[in-house]
């Protein structure tokens, strides 16, 4: 076989190995892909549609809320892993994800999801625990923050009216899982 036959095989073998499903894009090979990795190479559990997942309203941080965490310490936090979505769903400035639980009680009607915006004006208070939303309505909810870079990360529980106690025990579960596995 010749050698420039042999370059160009080597070459398109490496592009498309590059384009499979879950692989990352190519840099400049395909302008505008969107990238299927966080910034430390693991794999995202969803395929990424949106370009700009990644974005400078929500890059103060490497961490990504869908690779934080490992599967086993989602199974320990009653969730399932295979339940991911991304949050993200146009050029908005958060970048996350959101679970349901695996356990009867929970499952189909509470979700958490952790979601990364940049602030200039971070707290430097890794738990601050906020209660959102309203007890009276159909859905309540509960959430945790704790800065990471120079942004801000947000857990929130959500599920029916009448639980917020509940949703605020997850939401703090979840944030202490996580900040636990960044070291803080």
């Amino acid at each position: 076989m010749k050698r420039g036959v042999l370059i160009l095989m080597v070459a398109t073998a490496v592009a498309v190995a590059g384009c499979g499903e879950g692989g990352g894009a190519v840099p400049g090979l395909f302008p505008g892909a969107a990238r299927q990795t966080d910034d430390h190479g693991r794999e995202l559990p969803f395929r990424v549609t949106n370009p700009r997942r990644w974005n400078d309203q929500n890059d103060g941080t490497t961490f990504e809320p869908c690779t934080g965490l490992a599967e086993e310490t989602l199974r320990e936090l009653m969730i399932d892993p295979s339940s991911a979505e991304d949050t993200e769903t146009s050029d908005t400035a958060d970048r996350g994800c959101r679970w349901t639980y695996s356990t009867p009680e929970f499952r189909d009607v509470v979700t958490i999801q952790q979601v990364v915006t940049d602030s200039d004006s971070a707290s430097p208070e890794p738990t601050d625990v906020v209660s959102h939303g309203s007890d009276d309505g159909s859905e309540s909810s509960c959430s945790a923050q704790f800065t990471h870079s120079a942004a801000v990360v947000t857990t929130t529980a959500e599920g029916p009216s009448g639980n917020r106690e509940t949703l605020c025990m997850l939401a703090m579960y979840f944030h202490v899982a996580t900040t636990k596995a960044l070291g803080m």
